[in-house]
């Protein structure tokens, strides 16, 4: 297997040492780096792919009328024809060329300094309602494996563009860390006979001191051992094995 990568292709790589698949996209190094708004490429939809998803619905997409717009990144890791060449060399090493999978870009608001603490509880709902609609147009694809969604804001968490917007990831594989949180819940399920999930729950909910907000489906708190400062676990109250 080539070492060297078309800026054209992009391969999921996997590594057998450390038992996971590895992104590799050359062709990301050309994305847009602005910090300007008049530059934000979200916001002039010549500069984009045609929209998949817009709110209100009845905007037109190619106006200034939105005030959600959900856009293919033209960067992406991977390829709507998914040609899934396989490849490799006889120490293990394995890839897929052009993986198929998907990258959404969406543009949370088309305002370049409008932070979340500033808007309204509608705005952020029809918001969560749109990345829900992109989740359930991921799970239709039967070569999805894994969804996630996340956010970089600003240069020092690593975007590229001040202007607010989150990516979306449809994998053809599920990655090593996800793998081994499933294997760690259902080892302790096998064990204790209880959900690891819900009992971390329960406790949190009743000790409180780490709770910031409890509503009728979801139990917000700052976990036990947080990764990072101001770190948030948004958890739901229903149990579900999806």
């Amino acid at each position: 297997m080539s070492t060297f990568i078309p800026h054209s292709l992009c391969e999921a790589r996997f590594d057998p040492i450390n038992q996971r698949t590895v992104l590799i996209a050359p062709k990301r190094a050309k994305r847009p780096k602005t910090h300007n708004e008049h530059q934000c490429p979200g916001c002039i939809p010549a500069l984009t792919p045609p929209a998949v998803y817009v709110w209100p619905e009845s905007a037109d997409p190619l106006s200034d009328k939105w005030d959600i717009r959900v856009v293919p990144n033209k960067f992406s890791c991977f390829s709507d024809s998914g040609g899934n060449q396989r490849c490799g060399t006889s120490s293990g090493f394995k890839a897929i060329q052009d993986p198929a999978g998907r990258c959404e870009v969406v543009f949370e608001t088309r305002h370049h300094i409008y932070p979340v603490y500033a808007r309204t509880d509608t705005e952020i709902e029809h918001f969560f309602r749109a990345l829900i609609s992109r989740y359930k147009s991921a799970r239709s694809d039967p070569r999805a494996r894994f969804w996630f969604a996340f956010k970089n804001l600003g240069r020092v968490a690593g975007g590229t563009m001040d202007h607010e917007h989150w990516q979306l990831y449809t994998l053809p594989f599920i990655p090593t860390s996800i793998q081994e949180r499933y294997a760690r819940a259902a080892q302790y399920f096998n064990e204790e006979g209880q959900n690891l999930y819900q009992r971390v729950f329960e406790d949190e909910a009743n000790s409180g001191s780490r709770v910031v907000a409890i509503t009728e489906h979801f139990l917000t708190f700052v976990p036990f051992a947080a990764g990072l400062p101001y770190e948030i676990c948004i958890a739901p109250r229903r149990s579900s094995a999806d």
